[in-house]
């Protein structure tokens, strides 16, 4: 989702001929790219007119630094309050598909759960580390 080079990504191909609008932003795992260096596969990213690149290991290290990690992708968040208290003290953004409490929503529409299991679980998520079922 972020890169080490940003900047890369905003160039825009002079000779690109634009399509009809898609209703989602498109973003590309570096992962597609990787037999290309980091600066080749945002120079390809920017051709294609793809804002949003997602980097994998081969592109960026598991031991990047701080500074060179802009933000984190993820399928799902619980959304406690500690965690999202530390992306926030880091400066990453965090962007996930789904969380705790649409889960929960989901659940109870399917009836999986009754309304007294999701404020049940709910009131866990709110302080799992001190929550008690008794």
């Amino acid at each position: 989702m972020a890169t080490q080079a940003p900047s890369l990504l905003a160039t825009h191909s002079p000779g690109l001929v634009k399509g009809p609008e898609i209703p989602f932003e498109l973003g590309i795992a570096s992962y597609t790219f990787r037999e290309f260096s980091l600066e080749e596969t945002v120079a390809m990213t920017a051709k294609l007119n793809i804002p949003k690149l997602c980097l994998k290991s081969m592109h960026m290290p598991l031991d990047s630094t701080a500074d060179e990690i802009k933000g984190m992708v993820a399928i799902f968040t619980y959304g406690f309050d500690v965690a999202t208290k530390n992306f926030n003290d880091a400066n990453v953004d965090l962007h996930t598909l789904g969380n705790y409490e649409n889960l929960l929503e989901q659940a109870l529409d399917t009836h999986y759960i009754t309304e007294k299991q999701q404020d049940i679980l709910a009131q866990w998520n709110a302080n799992p580390s001190e929550w008690n079922a008794n």
